[in-house]
């Protein structure tokens, strides 16, 4: 190559900087969600590529204080979240296919006795000798087929005088209806035996999740199963099976220890069961609430004020009616450590990005279920590429002339789109400008848009170091790196002597 020719591309260089090249912030993936720093009623789990993706947050319960019994069924051995039942015995599986809420769902293959759970405090509401008031029991099932089958089963007997009356609580599938059957559990003023029968006015459906409940009302007595929220049956806990009529409350015998058995001869899949103090009137019916859910990132530092983005991708899938939005903020300042000032900013990932900019970004996936609350959206991996809006080059070529009580320094013109101007730094030591003599003022002297200017109210004989730096119009403002040092002594004659 000639020297002409690489004197020129060096001009080009100096005179045309090469544009910054665009960085990229994943997010998920391979780099996992730590950028993530806030997570609302969203979750990670197993996903695209065998990595997590972001999803809706199950709306799984958690103990209150009316939970008697909780069994989430999503580990093996099963346990009891409220800690006031053991189980005993255990000869189900865990199944993290088909849950129809969390991570997994136990799975029943026609065992005499599936799960075993008894209780461990007085206060739980299946130990012996306790009246009950108010209580719900609840749990999801998917059968495999309609054969009949014992989801629950509790007996224990009741002293009536010098002798014992059997009880009996059980529910599950008979004649291909769901059936709920009380024995002599809830208890007359003389104590004399008492049985309810609530038949599901509907086939069971197999190989479908659905939501059984029955809940009793210690002031009016009513008995109430409901499916998937929709009451399926009723009755009452008093001699005249309506509303009328003294109430008979739940009292469990103690003549012998009590056990609570799960899934005797069932078939299918069980999920989330619980028992409640309490006569529930809000349960939850969908895997997903119908509120959104959110995850917001931590503030990425980009580097440089004023910095813009160049693209973002997504990897999401929105089945059904589900879907994913997507917001940003942007600011040159941050004013906190988990939230930039100023509002959310939608904009769809792959298309034209709105016209904001800064050197601290901040982002947020909102996630939507579908309307039945049974799917959820998952997002796989965002990235995010930006040019760093980078400070001007430094000036370039600066010499000094020396003059009377001044001298006059040039340099080459630095060609940026967003040049605000030029500060001269001064002193009177190499690379220390803390000059304080110009009649312009102290270092550094800001002398806008000018490549050539005259540093008066100087020191003859006194030699002066000075240097050039760049600005740009960001706010805060971008300062480029020192231009080359010079170094002059002003003096009474025109030019410097030989």
């Amino acid at each position: 190559m000639s020297r002409i020719a690489l004197s020129a591309i060096m001009t080009f260089l100096v005179v045309c900087p090469l544009p910054a090249i665009d960085k990229t912030l994943y997010l998920g993936g391979s780099k996992l969600w730590g950028g993530i720093a806030t997570w609302n009623g969203v979750e990670s789990r197993p996903g695209y590529g065998g990595f997590r993706d972001i999803v809706l947050k199950d709306s799984q319960y958690e103990p209150d204080e009316n939970t008697d019994l909780l069994l989430h069924l999503d580990s093996n051995p099963p346990a009891d979240a409220t800690g006031s039942y053991a189980v005993t015995s255990s000869s189900i599986g865990i199944s993290d296919r088909y849950a129809a809420i969390g991570r997994g769902s136990g799975v029943f293959q026609g065992q005499a006795e599936g799960l075993v759970v008894e209780p461990l405090l007085p206060s739980a509401l299946f130990a012996p000798g306790n009246q009950w008031h108010d209580f719900t029991i609840e749990f999801w099932m998917y059968p495999a087929g309609g054969d009949d089958a014992t989801v629950l089963l509790w007996r224990n007997f009741r002293r009536l005088g010098s002798g014992l009356l059997p009880q009996e609580l059980r529910c599950g599938i008979s004649g291909g209806r769901f059936v709920w059957s009380f024995t002599n559990l809830f208890a007359p003023p003389d104590l004399g035996p008492f049985s309810a029968v609530l038949q599901g006015s509907g086939p069971v459906i197999p190989r479908q999740w659905h939501h059984y409940m029955l809940r009793f009302s210690a002031e009016t007595g009513l008995i109430e199963s409901s499916v998937d929220g929709s009451p399926d049956a009723i009755t009452y806990a008093n001699p005249t099976g309506s509303e009328n009529g003294v109430v008979y409350l739940p009292i469990t015998g103690g003549a012998q220890s009590s056990r609570l058995v799960v899934g005797a001869g069932f078939t299918g899949f069980l999920d989330e069961l619980r028992v409640s103090r309490s006569f529930v009137s809000d349960p939850v019916v969908r895997r997903f609430g119908l509120e959104p859910g959110s995850a917001i990132t931590r503030i990425f530092d980009l580097g440089y004020p004023d910095t813009q983005l160049s693209s973002v991708e997504s990897r999401s899938e929105t089945p059904g009616n589900t879907g994913v939005f997507y917001y940003l903020k942007m600011a040159n300042i941050k004013t906190s450590e988990i939230d930039l000032p100023g509002d959310w900013i939608q904009f769809a990932p792959g298309r034209s990005l709105p016209d904001a900019k800064g050197r601290y970004l901040q982002i947020k996936i909102e996630l939507l279920p579908d309307g039945a609350g049974r799917r959820s959206p998952a997002v796989s991996s965002v990235s995010v590429s930006y040019a760093p809006h980078l400070p001007p080059e430094a000036p370039a070529l600066l010499t000094a002339r020396p003059g009377d009580g001044s001298i006059t320094l040039s340099w080459r013109k630095v060609i940026d789109p967003d040049l605000a101007g030029y500060r001269v730094y001064y002193g009177d030591r190499p690379s220390q400008y803390f000059g304080a003599d110009a009649s312009a003022g102290p270092s550094p002297i800001d002398v806008g848009n000018a490549t050539t200017v005259t540093v008066s109210g100087l020191s003859n004989g006194k030699l002066y170091y000075f240097a050039v730096v760049a600005y740009n119009t960001t706010n805060p403002v971008q300062l480029s790196d020192f231009s080359n040092e010079v170094a002059a002594r002003p003096s009474k004659l025109l030019e410097t002597p030989p």
